[in-house]
Protein backbone atom coordinates (compact mmCIF):
# COMPACT_ATOMS: atom_id res chain seq x y z
CA UNK A 1 0.00 0.00 0.00
CA UNK A 2 3.23 2.29 0.90
CA UNK A 3 4.40 1.07 -2.84
CA UNK A 4 0.91 2.11 -5.04
CA UNK A 5 -1.77 3.43 -2.48
CA UNK A 6 -4.27 3.09 -6.01
CA UNK A 7 -3.65 -0.78 -5.87
CA UNK A 8 -6.95 -2.11 -4.81
CA UNK A 9 -5.79 -5.85 -4.91
CA UNK A 10 -3.35 -4.35 -1.81
CA UNK A 11 -6.32 -2.93 0.46
CA UNK A 12 -8.74 -6.03 -0.38
CA UNK A 13 -5.75 -8.64 0.95
CA UNK A 14 -5.41 -6.71 4.35
CA UNK A 15 -8.73 -6.41 4.75
CA UNK A 16 -9.24 -10.24 4.25
CA UNK A 17 -6.23 -10.75 6.65
CA UNK A 18 -7.89 -7.85 9.31
CA UNK A 19 -11.12 -10.19 8.74
CA UNK A 20 -9.36 -13.46 9.25
CA UNK A 21 -7.53 -12.29 12.09
CA UNK A 22 -10.80 -11.36 13.97
CA UNK A 23 -10.24 -7.32 13.48
CA UNK A 24 -14.02 -5.85 12.00
CA UNK A 25 -13.26 -2.41 11.89
CA UNK A 26 -10.09 -2.58 10.10
CA UNK A 27 -11.10 -5.17 7.60
CA UNK A 28 -14.06 -2.96 6.78
CA UNK A 29 -11.84 0.27 6.28
CA UNK A 30 -9.97 -1.77 3.87
CA UNK A 31 -12.33 -3.49 2.00
CA UNK A 32 -14.17 0.29 1.32
CA UNK A 33 -10.71 1.40 0.14
CA UNK A 34 -10.75 -1.75 -2.24
CA UNK A 35 -14.63 -0.93 -3.59
CA UNK A 36 -13.34 2.82 -3.68
CA UNK A 37 -10.19 1.22 -6.04
CA UNK A 38 -12.47 -0.73 -7.84
CA UNK A 39 -16.00 -0.67 -7.46
CA UNK A 40 -16.77 -3.86 -9.48
CA UNK A 41 -14.34 -6.36 -7.69
CA UNK A 42 -15.94 -9.42 -6.69
CA UNK A 43 -13.83 -10.83 -4.04
CA UNK A 44 -14.10 -7.43 -2.00
CA UNK A 45 -17.46 -7.56 -2.00
CA UNK A 46 -17.30 -10.60 -0.73
CA UNK A 47 -14.99 -10.33 1.82
CA UNK A 48 -17.26 -7.25 3.05
CA UNK A 49 -20.46 -9.33 2.63
CA UNK A 50 -18.81 -12.08 4.79
CA UNK A 51 -17.56 -9.64 7.59
CA UNK A 52 -20.87 -8.38 7.75
CA UNK A 53 -22.69 -11.15 7.79
CA UNK A 54 -20.84 -12.62 10.62
CA UNK A 55 -21.57 -9.49 12.26
CA UNK A 56 -25.24 -10.57 11.58
CA UNK A 57 -25.78 -6.74 9.58
CA UNK A 58 -28.08 -8.36 6.99
CA UNK A 59 -29.02 -5.73 4.51
CA UNK A 60 -25.19 -4.47 4.14
CA UNK A 61 -23.76 -7.92 3.74
CA UNK A 62 -26.08 -9.44 1.54
CA UNK A 63 -25.62 -6.26 -0.27
CA UNK A 64 -22.43 -7.27 -0.94
CA UNK A 65 -22.58 -10.58 -1.51
CA UNK A 66 -25.29 -10.22 -4.47
CA UNK A 67 -22.29 -8.11 -5.90
CA UNK A 68 -20.21 -11.22 -5.71
CA UNK A 69 -22.31 -14.67 -6.40
CA UNK A 70 -19.21 -15.94 -9.08
CA UNK A 71 -17.27 -16.06 -6.76
CA UNK A 72 -18.70 -17.50 -3.91
CA UNK A 73 -17.35 -21.25 -2.38
CA UNK A 74 -18.88 -24.50 -2.40
CA UNK A 75 -19.86 -24.06 1.25
CA UNK A 76 -22.93 -25.64 3.76
CA UNK A 77 -22.06 -23.59 6.28
CA UNK A 78 -21.52 -20.22 4.42
CA UNK A 79 -24.97 -20.98 2.57
CA UNK A 80 -26.84 -21.84 5.85
CA UNK A 81 -25.16 -18.28 7.24
CA UNK A 82 -26.47 -16.39 3.86
CA UNK A 83 -29.80 -18.10 4.08
CA UNK A 84 -30.26 -17.16 7.92
CA UNK A 85 -29.87 -13.68 6.51
CA UNK A 86 -32.14 -13.92 3.54
CA UNK A 87 -34.75 -14.99 5.52
CA UNK A 88 -34.35 -12.40 8.26
CA UNK A 89 -35.34 -10.02 5.66
CA UNK A 90 -37.80 -11.65 3.94
CA UNK A 91 -36.40 -12.74 0.90
CA UNK A 92 -37.76 -16.11 0.50
CA UNK A 93 -36.79 -16.74 -2.81
CA UNK A 94 -33.08 -16.00 -2.22
CA UNK A 95 -33.13 -18.13 0.61
CA UNK A 96 -34.52 -21.09 -0.83
CA UNK A 97 -31.98 -20.99 -3.82
CA UNK A 98 -29.42 -21.58 -1.39
CA UNK A 99 -31.07 -24.27 0.52
CA UNK A 100 -31.28 -26.16 -2.52
CA UNK A 101 -27.84 -26.17 -2.98
CA UNK A 102 -27.19 -27.08 0.80
CA UNK A 103 -29.30 -30.22 0.97
CA UNK A 104 -26.62 -31.81 -1.41
CA UNK A 105 -23.81 -31.22 1.01
CA UNK A 106 -22.72 -33.84 3.35
CA UNK A 107 -24.14 -31.73 6.51
CA UNK A 108 -23.62 -32.31 10.35
CA UNK A 109 -26.61 -32.78 12.56
CA UNK A 110 -26.43 -29.45 13.92
CA UNK A 111 -26.34 -27.97 10.06
CA UNK A 112 -29.14 -30.24 9.16
CA UNK A 113 -31.36 -28.76 12.28
CA UNK A 114 -30.56 -25.37 10.62
CA UNK A 115 -31.34 -26.29 7.03
CA UNK A 116 -34.55 -28.02 8.59
CA UNK A 117 -35.37 -24.38 10.61
CA UNK A 118 -34.46 -22.35 7.51
CA UNK A 119 -37.26 -24.28 5.21
CA UNK A 120 -39.70 -23.48 7.66
CA UNK A 121 -38.61 -19.93 7.90
CA UNK A 122 -38.47 -19.94 4.02
CA UNK A 123 -42.17 -21.23 3.49
CA UNK A 124 -41.32 -24.48 2.49
CA UNK A 125 -42.76 -26.33 4.90
CA UNK A 126 -43.29 -30.07 3.39
CA UNK A 127 -39.17 -29.45 2.97
CA UNK A 128 -38.47 -28.61 6.53
CA UNK A 129 -40.57 -31.55 7.97
CA UNK A 130 -38.92 -33.85 5.84
CA UNK A 131 -35.32 -32.79 7.05
CA UNK A 132 -36.70 -33.32 10.73
CA UNK A 133 -38.36 -36.14 9.71
CA UNK A 134 -34.63 -37.59 8.66
CA UNK A 135 -33.32 -36.64 11.68
CA UNK A 136 -35.99 -38.36 13.21
CA UNK A 137 -35.23 -42.04 11.40
CA UNK A 138 -31.45 -40.95 11.97
CA UNK A 139 -32.08 -40.72 15.84
CA UNK A 140 -34.74 -42.83 16.86
CA UNK A 141 -34.14 -42.67 20.15
CA UNK A 142 -33.89 -38.91 20.48
CA UNK A 143 -36.32 -36.62 22.32
CA UNK A 144 -34.92 -33.63 20.75
CA UNK A 145 -35.20 -35.39 16.98
CA UNK A 146 -38.91 -36.24 17.92
CA UNK A 147 -39.43 -32.58 19.42
CA UNK A 148 -38.06 -30.85 16.13
CA UNK A 149 -40.60 -32.91 13.96
CA UNK A 150 -43.17 -32.09 16.10
CA UNK A 151 -42.50 -28.58 16.47
CA UNK A 152 -42.51 -28.77 12.56
CA UNK A 153 -45.60 -29.70 12.43
CA UNK A 154 -47.10 -27.08 14.32
CA UNK A 155 -45.10 -24.30 12.42
CA UNK A 156 -46.25 -25.73 9.22
CA UNK A 157 -49.83 -25.12 11.02
CA UNK A 158 -50.25 -29.16 11.53
CA UNK A 159 -51.33 -29.29 15.14
CA UNK A 160 -53.08 -32.47 15.29
CA UNK A 161 -49.75 -34.24 13.91
CA UNK A 162 -47.80 -32.28 15.83
CA UNK A 163 -49.60 -33.11 18.86
CA UNK A 164 -49.86 -37.04 17.87
CA UNK A 165 -45.49 -36.98 17.66
CA UNK A 166 -45.10 -34.88 20.95
CA UNK A 167 -47.59 -37.46 22.33
CA UNK A 168 -45.85 -40.39 20.90
CA UNK A 169 -42.38 -39.61 22.95
CA UNK A 170 -41.97 -40.41 26.48
CA UNK A 171 -40.10 -37.70 27.30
Amino acid sequence: IRLDPQMFEAYRNLGHLEWTEGHPDPARAALKKALELSPDDPYAHYYIGRLELDLQNYPEALGNLDKSKSVWPQDAEFDLLAAEGYASLHRTADGRSLLARVQHFDLTTPQAVRLGALRLACQQPEEGIAVFERLMSKFPNSAWAQFDVALAHLEARQPAESERIAHSSPE
